[in-house]
């Protein structure tokens, strides 16, 4: 596929032209080994397997679930007491869900992304280390919370920070990713329920913290959006990185200029629509109509 047909004529006109693959250019291997930082916050998602509605595969809870040593241990658990033991996470997820995105604009993604990785890492230590159902349940709750952190970010960080030519790739290969985490989870349990001890559910939930501390460990050479360094007034900041990432440090690119010029304008379109509020939601017979099928459709999927 030509670059045009990718990211348009205008774009494709100040793209660098080579006859390299992008891993043999340093500068673009780098960002893309750095991407897949925010790219693993899917396996986090999937090795907990209740972040993406539409499929339930590699669940640690259905894992757990399934293990007779985990039944023992917290008194088997039935009825409403189980429904809660499942719930938790997800009612941790929508009692944070609104306030993310508002902290990430404020915060910056990275910040938000960082404090989440810890987040999820503690309690998934309180989860593992669990000595009553209560303390398990809690610690659920703070995973999905602590996850919402994570998940959502990340795809803004990525969808930001990529090269042009290579976003629509590392954005759809986001949620593909949450396999990765699915199949982990359900393996772990899998090769675990022979154990006779408890260590047959605390080690599948020890390992939900293994992608957060990979995560953890190369965090540092994420840089932060270009974007929201521009709508904090940082303009500098935000051209040094994306020639750093994206013309091998030539700050007077044309693809550099290209991008914040582009960067500046859908900032202003932003700022220029803040008057519009989620009231306008419900305002109209039409906007009522086009909500209510969206949330249709939405709960069709799960």
């Amino acid at each position: 596929m030509k670059d045009e047909d990718i990211v348009g004529h205008a774009m494709a006109d100040v793209l660098p032209q080579t006859d390299k693959y992008w891993f043999q250019i340093p500068h673009l291997r780098r960002l893309n080994l750095i991407l897949l930082v925010p790219l693993l916050s899917s396996a986090v998602a999937g090795y907990d397997g209740k972040y993406c509605s539409s499929t339930p595969l590699g669940s640690l809870m259905n894992g757990l679930q399934s293990l007779p040593q985990w039944q023992e241990y917290f008194g088997h658990p039935t009825g409403a007491l189980l429904g809660l033991v499942n719930a938790a996470q997800s009612a941790g997820s929508v009692v944070v869900l609104p306030f993310v995105g508002m902290l990430s604009d404020r915060y910056g993604r990275r910040m938000v992304l960082f404090s989440g990785l810890i987040g999820v890492i503690i309690a998934t230590t309180i989860q593992a280390t669990a000595t009553t159902l209560a303390q398990f349940v809690v610690s659920r709750a703070v995973v999905g919370a602590a996850g919402m952190f994570v998940v959502q970010p990340s795809p803004m960080l990525i969808a930001e920070l990529a090269y042009p030519t290579h976003r629509g790739k590392y954005t759809s290969a986001f949620w593909t990713m949450y396999y990765l985490g699915a199949i982990l989870a359900a393996w772990t349990t899998f090769g675990t329920q022979d154990h006779s001890g408890n260590w047959s559910w605390r080690i599948p939930t020890i390992l939900q913290a293994g992608y957060p501390l990979v995560q953890l460990l190369f965090f540092w050479s994420l840089p932060e959006s270009p974007r929201w360094l521009v709508a904090k007034e940082r303009q500098d900041e935000a051209r040094q990185i994306l020639a750093r990432y994206h013309s091998g440090g030539d700050e007077h690119s044309p693809l550099v200029t290209r991008e914040m010029s582009e960067i500046v304008y859908a900032i202003r379109q932003e700022s220029a629509a803040k008057s519009v509020q989620w009231s306008a939601l419900v305002a109209t017979p039409g906007n009522r109509k086009r909500l209510f099928l969206a949330v249709c459709k939405r709960g069709s999927l799960g």
